[in-house]
């Protein structure tokens, strides 16, 4: 008997994730996976452990595959292919040892075949009900099946016939805290500590379920007495980060950040409490307390300027004080970062981006009726902003368009500012031609002209005004002059 194996990892089926959700369901599902099999990582069962370290490298596959549309379609046609390819064309997994059922199970799960690995562990334990390595199959396989049911009851015949092991303990904790009996999950956590004190692995799952439970502030607190005791370990660690982002989930941003910065005081080079900072920063300005999120985003900059998340998170930011028509602070703290990353081509960009903003909301406040003030400061703060932002040659699309557009904007006001200097020289001669003969011909109807003049020249300052106002605050609209900016 051959064992057919997978030529294509089939993340819908390996994640219970409906092959037609759309990216948020997908992101959730995975998300959830993430969470699960995070937890078994630091498993003293190696069989578990590297499953789900496997798990979690499926895991990252999968949101790098179905999370992006193009590269979905070319998985999904290649899955479809894969399913519908003959059987005889997959390879053949080595023959399963004879001497047992047990063996046997195990020959199939080793090779990933879970649901033969499955029916085989059943029939070994129907055969031989004390050969244990039946019964440990059994578990995984219907785990790995979520068969919840059978995974439940396989469990709780491994703690009665290995009393005293912390091993079947760990896994029935495991079993009810997929099945989401949390509560008991956390008492199996504890039994499996009572027997193996030395085990940080066993105390961090219980802390874990703790957050399960939403229990938060008492697992972080027991997770640093973790820290405390196993200093080498890095379970504890793990449940310290899956607790900030349970924080983050709960919408308390600010804990969560004041968490992932404790782990970087304590861990200063753990990639994932920056990352941890990073989003819970993000969640602090999307919750509208910009100020906050400017200053915690320096900290983590100035602690790893090298670090393309903190430069990110900054970028970030300040496209969030332009957003709220904060353009003078997003300037300054573009002035700031370009000065830290003077090569950099997007913080650059950010700079040219804010230092347009802040031209704009300069210009913004001359009213309707001050296009003579509105010309003068486009003058000054305008095209101080083209030379400051093109001495630089920046090549991002949305300041390269932008700055297209200041320059027609300046070139029509240009040619605007031309005409009707010369149409207020031809009125005024027109209005001293029409002045002359009014005055020479008072006697005979001369107020007449008098008359005509000051109405023409009431026509043609209203026309003039008129078009240096729809030339000045056109520019206010962004689609006219700078499109994607705001």
């Amino acid at each position: 008997m051959s064992v057919t194996a997978p030529v294509v990892d089939d993340y819908y089926t390996l994640f219970d994730i409906d092959a037609a959700a759309d990216a948020d369901t997908i992101r959730a599902g995975l998300k959830a996976a993430r969470r699960k099999w995070r937890q078994m990582t630091g498993s003293p069962d190696k069989n578990r452990a590297r499953t789900a370290e496997q798990r979690m490298e499926q895991i990252e596959a999968a949101e790098t595959t179905l999370l992006d549309e193009s590269a979905r379609a070319a998985y999904d046609r290649e899955l479809t292919a894969a399913r519908s390819a003959p059987a005889a064309a997959a390879p053949a997994a080595p023959e399963p040892v004879a001497s047992g059922w047990g063996e046997r199970a195990k020959a199939y799960y080793d090779a990933g075949d879970v649901r033969n690995a499955f029916l085989a562990a059943k029939k070994g334990t129907d055969a031989d009900p004390a050969g244990l390595l039946a019964w440990f199959v059994y578990v995984w396989a219907a785990t790995d099946l979520k068969r919840h049911e059978d995974a439940d009851f396989a469990s709780a015949e491994l703690v009665h016939r290995m009393p005293g092991d912390p091993v079947p303990l760990e896994m029935r904790a495991g079993v009810l805290d997929g099945m989401g009996r949390y509560a008991e999950a956390e008492r199996a956590f504890r039994e499996a500590v009572a027997l193996a004190p030395a085990n940080p692995y066993y105390q961090g799952r219980a802390a874990w379920a703790m957050l399960d439970q939403g229990r938060v502030d008492e697992a972080v607190r027991e997770a640093w007495t973790l820290v405390d005791r196993f200093p080498d370990d890095t379970f504890a660690l793990k449940v310290l980060r899956a607790a900030a982002e349970y924080l983050r989930d709960r919408k308390r941003p600010t804990d969560a950040l004041a968490l992932a910065g404790s782990i970087l005081g304590r861990f200063p080079g753990d990639r994932d409490a920056v990352l941890l900072v990073v989003l819970a920063v993000q969640d602090i300005e999307a919750a509208g307390d910009i100020r906050t999120a400017v200053a915690e985003a320096w900290r983590l900059h100035d602690s790893y300027p090298d670090d393309e998340r903190a430069q990110r998170l900054m970028r970030y930011v300040i496209a969030g004080l332009r957003q709220r028509g904060m353009a003078r602070e997003a300037l300054a703290e573009s002035r700031r970062l370009l000065a830290a990353h003077p090569g950099d081509e997007e913080v650059r960009a950010a700079f040219a981006l804010s230092r347009i903003a802040e031209a704009e909301t300069r210009l913004s406040p001359a009213g309707p009726r001050s296009h003579i003030i509105l010309n003068k400061a486009q003058a000054t703060y305008y095209d101080e902003a083209i030379r400051e932002i093109e001495a630089m040659a920046p090549q991002d699309a949305d300041v390269r368009r932008a700055l297209t557009g200041m320059r027609e904007y300046h070139t029509a006001q240009t040619k605007t500012k031309v005409q009707l200097g010369l149409g207020k020289i031809v009125l005024a001669i027109v209005a001293v031609i029409l002045l002359l003969v009014g005055l020479a011909n008072i006697a005979s109807g001369g107020f007449i002209w008098l008359l005509f003049g000051a109405l023409l020249a009431w026509a043609f300052w209203g026309l003039a005004f008129r078009k240096q106002y729809q030339l000045n605050y056109k520019a206010a609209d962004p689609a006219n002059r700078t499109k994607g900016l705001r």
